[in-house]
C-alpha cells in the first residue's frame, strides 16, 4: 500500500531535475562558476532540506492514516509481525529515495572536494570546505534515519497524518536548529568586541 503509487519514485528525480536545471541557469547566464561556495551551498541546502521534509512526511502517511481509520488494528492482527510491517515501510521509502539520495550525496562529495581543491583557495579555507560539506551530508544521513523512526513512532498516536509529520519535522529538524542558533547567539555575545569562536567551534 506504501509504495502502490508508482509515480512517487519520478516525482522524486523531477525535483531533482528542476534543481539541475536551476543549478545550470545560474551557471550558464547569470555566469557564477561552478565552484561558487554560495552556489554550491544554496543547492545543497535546498535538496537537503526538501528532501528532509519529504521523507519525513512520507514515513508517517500510510501508518498514519490507517490508525486514523482504525484498520491498524486489522493489519496487526494477521500474520504480519511489527518487523514485517516496518520492514514494507521501509521498502517503500527505499524505493522512492534511495537513489535519488546515493545522486545527491554523490553530487555534493563531487563539490566539496572540488571546492576543497581551488588553486585559489588557501589550505585552512580548503579544510572548512571539507569539514562543512562532510557534516552537511553526515547530517542529511542521520537526520533522514531519525525522522523516519520519529514518524513511524507519530503516526501511531497522532490524531491525523499532518499532525504525525509536523510532530516529527518539528523534533527532528526544527528543535535541533533552534539549540544551535541559541548556542550561536550565546557564543556571539560572549565573545562580543574580540575575536569569535572560529569556524571549527560551529
Amino acid at each position: 500500500l506504501s509504495s502502490r503509487a508508482r509515480f512517487k519514485p519520478a516525482a522524486v528525480w523531477i525535483f531533482l531535475g528542476f534543481v539541475a536545471c536551476w543549478w545550470i541557469y545560474m551557471c550558464v547566464v547569470i555566469h557564477l562558476h561552478w565552484t561558487e561556495e554560495s552556489l554550491i551551498l544554496t543547492t545543497a541546502l535546498f535538496s537537503n532540506s526538501v528532501l528532509k521534509l519529504w521523507i519525513g512526511i512520507e514515513a508517517c502517511q500510510r501508518l498514519a492514516e490507517e490508525q486514523k481509520m482504525g484498520s491498524l488494528e486489522l493489519l496487526l492482527s494477521t500474520p504480519l509481525n511489527e518487523r514485517e510491517i516496518l520492514r514494507g515501510q521501509f521498502l517503500a521509502l527505499r524505493r522512492q529515495f534511495l537513489k535519488p539520495l546515493v545522486v545527491v550525496i554523490g553530487v555534493q562529495i563531487v563539490f566539496m572536494l572540488a571546492v576543497s581543491r581551488h588553486s585559489l583557495l588557501p589550505a585552512e579555507e580548503g579544510a572548512r570546505q571539507v569539514a562543512f560539506g562532510s557534516a552537511g551530508i553526515v547530517l542529511l544521513i542521520l537526520d533522514i534515519a531519525a525522522l523516519t523512526w520519529v514518524a513511524f513512532r507519530a503516526a501511531l498516536t497522532a490524531k491525523s497524518p499532518n499532525r504525525a509529520s509536523a510532530s516529527a519535522i518539528s523534533r527532528v529538524l526544527l528543535l535541533p536548529w533552534i539549540m544551535f542558533a541559541a548556542v550561536a547567539v550565546v557564543a556571539g555575545l560572549w565573545t562580543a568586541g574580540g575575536p569569535g569562536p572560529g569556524w571549527k567551534f560551529y
